[in-house]
């Protein structure tokens, strides 16, 4: 069955009829505010009396108090259009009473004993937090459709394309896992059941401090780390990563106020000019990373996992990034192998909301790639898996066909290693060396050295 959409329809603005006329702020009082000097009012009652003060926008009411949701989430929001913010949120107080039906009889009670149950993962709010939630929902939509928006710099009007263009939306929409931890792995079963999946072993803690601190030849493969065996035999390549391995405790002795050594390895990479690769690799292995001044991926503010290259969101965001970057320091250009897979969404609870390292556009487009069945996974159009995530730092992509969209495209990869092998005393490091490196792929197999350099603390 074919269908025919047509997708303007669905784009904003839509055909909602605006609100013209707004309650005073004196009149809001005088008919919801209530007196605490009354001892006639049930206690509960004055959970109303919480709505007003919520709901109070700055100098609404000529003085410097303001509340939390009315300032900081409704004013925020709406500022954004050229709007009565104050007559909005009176509106939006009348609309909680008279429109929803928040009544003391009913809610009060509730919401006085309920107070603040919150902790990182669950927040419980008062039901009439609730309907102030609603009613910002329903007037931005009114005001989204009828208003003049403005930038958040000046007065300059902007045209307005969707509600990602000011960072309200707070719940995943596209989500099809649930997932409580977002820091787990996203395929769990590739490392508790593929032991090539797992990061190189390390056990070498024994050694004399002044000797560990300037071995290198005790580090862990990095070749090993960028090149990984499933165990259908396929080869894969990782497009970023970041590994740590800690001297365990012994026993008896305190897990967090303890002397210890570690190494962390944080592994980049990056599309080049095949013709440039020489002079590119030469520079590279002379360089120290330590800054982490070469080009690293970003998230796109108000962008969702599944969003990314293809919907109205992603496109309009694209128009404010690059595929190819330019390294000042080594006068060339780079194109990013990864890109955050959504952006920060601190009020979502939802458990649906994961951030990982995906693969960029430029390597996206190229191999034809597509969403998967699973959070993580990426096929081509022949529905095989190209990529996939082993955690949120982690992605990974098919060998053979990456090699092919290199030689296709002219490309080249080159991996950066910066790390630390150092110790740390009871409170803070005590001796450090720096571990850079650079890899690349010779002949289909990866190739480079590290290096390792004491530091001198002051």
């Amino acid at each position: 069955m074919t269908l025919r959409v047509e997708t303007k329809k669905l784009r904003p603005p839509y055909k909602s009829e605006m609100p013209t006329t707004f309650p005073k702020t004196k009149d809001i009082d005088e008919k919801y505010k209530l007196d605490y000097k009354d001892d006639t009012i049930p206690r509960p009652y004055f959970q109303q009396s919480t709505i007003l003060t919520s709901m109070t926008t700055e100098y609404s009411r000529e003085t410097g108090c303001y509340g939390d949701f009315g300032r900081y989430v409704f004013q925020r929001v709406l500022s954004n259009w050229k709007v009565d913010v104050n007559g909005l949120s009176n509106l939006a107080v009348k609309w909680i009473f008279e429109k929803y039906g928040y009544h003391p009889d009913k809610h009060a009670e509730y919401d006085q004993n309920l107070g603040y149950t919150q902790t990182e993962d669950v927040k419980i709010e008062r039901i009439g937090k609730k309907y102030q939630w609603i009613a910002l929902h329903e007037l931005l939509g009114k005001v989204s459709d009828n208003c003049e928006i403005r930038t958040s710099w000046s007065n300059r009007s902007t045209e307005y394309k969707g509600i990602w263009n000011k960072y309200v939306r707070d719940i995943n929409i596209g989500c099809i896992d649930i997932e409580k931890d977002s820091t787990k792995e996203l395929e769990p079963e590739l490392t508790q059941e593929n032991e090539y999946f797992v990061k190189p072993y390390y056990n070498n803690w024994d050694q004399s401090l002044s000797d560990w601190i300037t071995n290198k030849q005790d580090l862990p493969s990095v070749k090993n780390i960028i090149q990984k065996v499933d165990k259908e035999g396929q080869q894969w390549l990782s497009l970023d990563s970041y590994i740590k391995w800690k001297e365990p405790k012994t026993i008896g002795e305190d897990k967090y106020h303890r002397p210890y050594r570690k190494i962390w390895y944080m592994v980049k990479s990056y599309l080049i000019h095949k013709n440039e690769k020489k002079e590119i690799i030469e520079w590279l292995n002379k360089q120290d990373f330590y800054g982490r001044w070469m080009p690293e991926s970003e998230s796109m503010n108000d962008l969702f996992s599944r969003e990314n290259y293809w919907t109205p969101a992603s496109l309009d965001e694209d128009t404010k990034s690059v595929l190819w970057e330019r390294v000042d320091r080594g006068h060339f250009d780079v194109a990013l192998t990864t890109h955050k897979s959504a952006g920060e969404f601190s009020h979502d609870k939802s458990g649906a909301h994961r951030i990982y390292e995906m693969p960029s556009k430029i390597i996206w487009n190229g191999m034809d790639m597509q969403y998967g069945k699973k959070e993580g996974i990426f096929q081509n159009s022949s529905n095989k898996i190209i990529s996939r995530c082993v955690s949120p730092d982690e992605p990974l992509i098919l060998k053979e066909v990456f090699l092919e969209f290199l030689n296709r495209k002219n490309l080249d990869i080159v991996w950066t290693v910066l790390g630390e092998k150092l110790f740390v005393g009871q409170n803070h490091c005590v001796d450090r060396s720096i571990i850079n490196g650079v890899f690349t792929l010779e002949k289909g197999e990866v190739t480079g050295q590290i290096n390792l350099k004491k530091q001198t603390l002051e």
